[in-house]
């Protein structure tokens, strides 16, 4: 031995254990004749990689895809990449190269070589191999995908049976996951067959992912094979912003509500009906000069005449005005499509002198629109699309405020479904999202009467999109913990073209005071590369 501890190890062991099952026996011997350190490397404070070049000597007739698996049953002694393709082997020949053998040693015991084992084996066995041997995803813009060819191949001579292709362990998956068609089970590939695939890789926060590609097959040298993944979404620009919580200063308010009417929504019908008294009582008595109206019909027309509630409508006229809104048609197709009927009901055509809402929305008040569901939204169109028409309407955008009492959000209610769709719209418009599953009917309506009238922002506009995970919030110099929800776009800004901004959104117990400052750090998502 030379160096410390041991340079090259002049070994000759012979053929001791028997060949895989399946295997052909080989009627020659062959030795190691030699296996030089190349290289060593710390892996704990007891441990070490320690990586051989074997050389291979065949004493006996010529051989053809010979090929070998070391074992050690030493405790001290952990074979990490033991199948080793040594290839056509001329007689009393010796073969070396890059026939390579990776062991983790315990340092504190001497290595001995004669604790390795070596099962020897011919061709005329199915032989995997993945190319390429190891995926690096490292480095990958968060939000970004990146992507990385795969080809699965038989170089054996057998038939190769395929008994599992995925990627390990299974909680990185979709973040990267494996596109290879194998076709219709048994998967099969005859010798010097070959799949090309994709694995792709998307980050959708900033993390490291640590897996591997795992083929399990009727190769008897490697019948669970691994390839290793390394992969980080990271970070290229970040974004800090400022606001000042401060109320609407517009006394004036327009109020759209839009209702659910399907056939499970009745008990929560009733509950409109009965506290929308109270509603239009709150709107007045706050000093908004208001008008509130109620539209279910697909068209978007608003029923009856008057086609809504102002400060000059009796009170006791109220419940027969709602309940006139609130029409006779139940099931009709878009009445869980409450964007559509809302853009409708506020569309050019509705609106224009003659049409069936006529004079409804001024020009100097403020939009306010209500969705109340107890199913996600399910218009045609992604939601940002149907925001984006509701905030054209007026000059400037802030001046419209959406607000839902849907199911809880993100995992719904016994009695309702999560509000999906309401509940992002809401948090980009800074409006109020309440929950259906309340009894409180009553106070729920006295909030959206008092946010209507000009309350406090519950929601803060981000200027550029942010990734999930990187945002953190601060009140009045304070971080905030929780009480908050990061809603996140850029997948709806991607696949519309067009920008739809992030939000932060503070669920109503953590809404910060009049004049608060709300400053929110966050990695901005990054253009993707083509």
């Amino acid at each position: 031995m030379s160096g410390r501890g041991f340079g090259r190890l002049m070994v000759a062991l012979l053929l001791v254990t028997s060949a895989p099952l399946g295997a052909e026996e080989i009627s020659t011997s062959i030795e190691v004749v030699e296996m030089t350190l190349v290289e060593r490397r710390r892996v704990s404070r007891t441990h070490f990689d320690y990586y051989f070049d074997v050389t291979f000597v065949n004493n006996g007739e010529a051989v053809r895809g010979a090929r070998a698996v070391a074992r050690s049953d030493s405790g001290a002694i952990g074979v990490e990449t033991g199948n080793i393709r040594i290839g056509d082997m001329p007689d009393a020949t010796p073969l070396a190269g890059d026939r390579r053998l990776l062991l983790t040693i315990d340092r504190r015991t001497r290595f001995d070589p004669q604790q390795i084992e070596w099962t020897f084996f011919v061709a005329g066995q199915p032989e995997v191999v993945v190319t390429p041997t190891a995926f690096d995803f490292r480095g990958t813009p968060a939000t970004c995908e990146a992507a990385l060819p795969v080809r699965l191949e038989n170089v054996g001579t057998e038939r190769l049976d395929l008994s599992s292709v995925r990627v390990t362990p299974n909680d990185i998956v979709p973040t990267i996951r494996l596109e290879l068609d194998l076709g219709r089970r048994p998967w099969q590939l005859r010798p010097g067959e070959f799949r090309d695939g994709t694995l792709r890789y998307l980050p959708t926060e900033l993390a490291e992912h640590v897996g591997a590609l795992l083929v399990e097959s009727n190769d008897p040298a490697s019948p669970a094979l691994e390839m290793p993944i390394a992969a980080s979404g990271i970070a290229n620009a970040f974004g800090n912003e400022s606001f000042v919580q401060a109320p609407k200063t517009n006394p004036k308010v327009d109020v759209l509500m839009t209702i659910d009417k399907s056939g499970s929504m009745g008990q929560e019908i009733d509950a409109v009906v009965a506290n929308a008294k109270s509603f239009a009582e709150g709107l007045l008595t706050s000093g908004a000069d208001y008008r509130f109206a109620i539209a279910v019909e697909d068209n978007g027309c608003i029923n009856g005449n008057p086609r809504w509630i102002d400060a000059s409508t009796s009170v006791d006229d109220i419940d027969a005005i709602v309940d006139t809104m609130l029409g006779t048609n139940f099931e009709q197709p878009d009445t869980e499509r409450l964007y559509t009927i809302a853009t409708r009901a506020l569309g050019e055509a509705n609106l224009a002198p003659g049409g069936c809402n006529a004079g409804f929305l001024r020009d100097d008040a403020r939009l306010d629109v209500v969705f109340v569901s107890d199913e996600p939204e399910q218009s045609i169109n992604p939601w940002p699309v149907y925001v984006q028409q509701l905030e054209a309407l007026k000059a400037t955008p802030g001046d419209v405020t959406l607000h839902a009492i849907a199911g809880d959000w993100p995992s719904g209610c016994a009695t309702a479904s999560a509000g999906s769709g309401y509940f992002e719209g809401v948090s980009q418009s800074g409006g109020q999202f309440l929950s259906i599953c309340t009894s409180d009917w009553a106070g729920t309506l006295a909030t959206l009467a008092d946010a209507a009238a000009g309350n406090r922002n519950t929601s803060f506009r981000l200027a550029m999109n942010a990734v999930p995970n990187s945002v953190r919030v601060w009140v009045d110099g304070v971080q905030q913990e929780s009480g908050w929800t990061h809603v996140a776009n850029y997948r709806n800004a991607r696949f519309l073209g067009t920008p739809v901004l992030d939000a932060i959104h503070f669920d109503a117990a953590h809404v910060p005071a009049d004049q608060s400052a709300v400053v929110v750090d966050y990695a901005i998502v990054p253009q993707c590369p083509d």
